[in-house]
């Protein structure tokens, strides 16, 4: 049996990042002059811990061209008129493939899009989680705890596959368990 489900490459997903939403969302990031904010996403975008293969990385931001954000390897920048958010929808509708793209954005309305698509992804938060750990305060373990109790929760990541495919699941999950309905 045949199934729409697509998975990425080897190579990974390309992932878009939503620069301004992003940093909006960090406690630290947002307080400092933007072009500092911009370079410390770019730079926790190179090195955050990814829990899927990544292929390419690309943050998007708002307006013109600042000559302050330097790319990294790893990283591309875009600065999109009219909007970042216009940019991501357009490479989400024009990608041949949407289901090999990723999106780290709060904005619900790219959300709806990404998911309309077929294309993971993730809350500003999500990414904030893996990219820039708020160091912990440093203390000495007391003799009552073990290390079951200092483990930090990870929320699991999101994945919302398209209306079409999960009835189709839910179809096929409904014949195997449930038998042939009668019509």
């Amino acid at each position: 049996m045949q199934t729409s489900i697509h998975y990425p490459p080897t190579s990974g997903y390309t992932v878009f990042l939503d620069g301004y939403n992003i940093i909006k969302k960090s406690r630290h990031w947002s307080r400092l002059p933007l072009a500092d904010g911009r370079q410390r996403l770019i730079a926790s975008a190179a090195s955050a811990r990814w829990s899927f293969p990544v292929r390419q990385l690309t943050i998007v931001f708002d307006g013109p061209a600042a000559g302050s954000a330097r790319p990294s390897e790893r990283v591309l920048v875009k600065f999109a008129t009219p909007s970042a958010d216009a940019f991501i929808r357009d490479a989400i509708h024009r990608a041949e493939h949407p289901q090999r793209y990723a999106l780290i954005s709060s904005d619900g309305e790219l959300q709806r899009t990404a998911r309309s698509h077929g294309t993971r992804y993730f809350p500003a938060e999500w990414f904030l989680e893996r990219a820039a750990p708020s160091p912990a305060p440093a203390r000495q373990p007391s003799a009552h705890r073990t290390s079951a109790t200092r483990t930090s929760h990870q929320t699991p990541a999101k994945f919302d596959l398209p209306a079409a495919t999960a009835r189709q699941i839910t179809e096929e999950l409904a014949r195997r368990w449930l038998g042939p309905t009668k019509k």
